[in-house]
């Protein structure tokens, strides 16, 4: 109900706070690393991390979000064996 809607988003904006803490120290790590490989490496973990910024800044804009809500599950991942 409205309590547990309350509490996702509180969950999903500390997770954000948490991910653009990362993501600063990810883009200074960028900065200093004089090796070609590294940043290259550095770059694509940005690049994943400001998707996933991008999907908490979705998900923390549906009024009612719950595991079954579409919002949710297209964000789950499927792996075949």
């Amino acid at each position: 109900g409205v309590k547990e809607n309350k509490e996702a988003k509180k969950g999903i904006k500390s997770i954000k706070k948490k991910q653009i803490s990362f993501l600063s120290k990810l883009t200074e790590a960028v900065r200093s690393t004089k090796e070609k490989v590294q940043r290259k490496k550095l770059v694509s973990l940005i690049t994943i991390e400001v998707h996933s910024r991008d999907v908490l800044d979705k998900l923390g804009k549906v009024s009612n979000i719950d595991l079954n809500s579409f919002e949710w599950l297209m964000q789950l991942r499927m792996y075949w064996e």
